[in-house]
This record gives structure tokens, sequence and C-alpha cells, in this order.
């Protein structure tokens, strides 16, 4: 399963870049796709300054976040972050509106998190973001002989279990099951 990590700025914020010093522009992430994701409630409630504009996406593994990227922005030399409603929002420095510095920033942090070369590869459509693959019968028996062999260590390592467990086959065999219900 994978989601899509996003970068998009309102149209007025781009115009408005080069007076502020930097751009404002949101950082996200999605299952349903960016388009989709803008359309929703909380996108058209958000003061984008206008239309909003895809600055920036890519396709990612399910299991990272876009609290991950927030959580490194935050600390970026390059970023401030004004705490606000509009939790994904934050201030490029230096951007002029073309989302060059968002977009590089971002991949920085992202950088962090995942092998660059991957993500080099993977904008440009050479590799797919890795599939989680299932274990073969192979690796499976391998796991379960490796957990049995743990815990027949941990058994006999302990005299209590190793006397419980000889006292009950002991039993078994010179009385019967216990569980039986013929005594």
């Amino acid at each position: 399963m994978y989601k899509e990590l996003y970068i998009v700025a309102g149209e007025r914020n781009i115009k408005a870049a080069p007076t502020f010093g930097g751009l404002y522009a949101n950082v996200g992430e999605t299952t349903l796709g960016v388009e989709t994701r803008l359309k929703r409630d909380d996108y058209r409630r958000k003061a984008a300054g206008g239309k909003w504009v895809i600055l920036y996406r890519l396709r990612v593994p399910h299991y990272l976040s876009d609290k991950d990227i927030h959580r490194l922005l935050k600390s970026h030399p390059r970023v401030r972050y004004e705490k606000s409603a509009n939790t994904e929002e934050f201030f490029f420095i230096g951007d002029s509106g073309s989302g060059h510095i968002a977009r590089q920033t971002f991949k920085d942090c992202l950088s962090k998190i995942i092998h660059f070369d991957d993500l080099h590869l993977r904008e440009q459509g050479k590799i797919k973001a890795p599939t989680p693959s299932k274990p073969s019968s192979q690796e499976e028996n391998s796991l379960i002989i490796k957990c049995t062999a743990a815990i027949l260590a941990y058994w006999i390592s302990s005299p209590i279990l190793l006397l419980l467990t000889l006292l009950f086959f002991t039993t078994l065999c010179c009385c019967g099951s216990p569980f039986s219900s013929n005594p």
C-alpha cells in the first residue's frame, strides 16, 4: 500500500512569495491522490490565497508519514513554522514562488528517512517504491524452526519447566492421558 506526499501552495501565495521573502506552502499526505485531496472540505476552508497549485508529489510506502517530514521541516534552517490551525503550512525562506526551495528542502528532509538514490530514481520513474513481499515458505519454515529451537532452549534451561515436562510425560506414559474421559 502506498500514499503520496505532496507540497501545494495557493496561487496568491506563489505570486506574493518575492514580497514575503519566501513561500507559504502546505506539506501533506494522501492515499486518494493529491487532486482529490485538494477537493476535500478541509482544503477548501484553508486560506490558500486562490487555487491550489501542486508543486511536488511523490509516491512513498505507507509507513512514511507527513508527520515525519513535518518534524524535520520544523527544525530545518530554511523553514519557518508558525503554529496555527493549518498544521501543514510551512514558510520556505527564500523561495521565489517556483517551489524550488520548498522541493529541495522537502527532499533534504525525506532523504534523512529513506535512501536518497532511491528517491531520485523513483522521481524519474526508473524504480518503483519498494513492495512489501510475503516471505517464502522456506523462510517461514526457517522462522518456525528458529522459534521452536528458542522455546526448547528456554525450556531446557529452566529446571522447573524441565521437571514439569518430564512429570507430565511420565504420567502420560504410565497412566494414560490426563485429558481423556476414560481413566
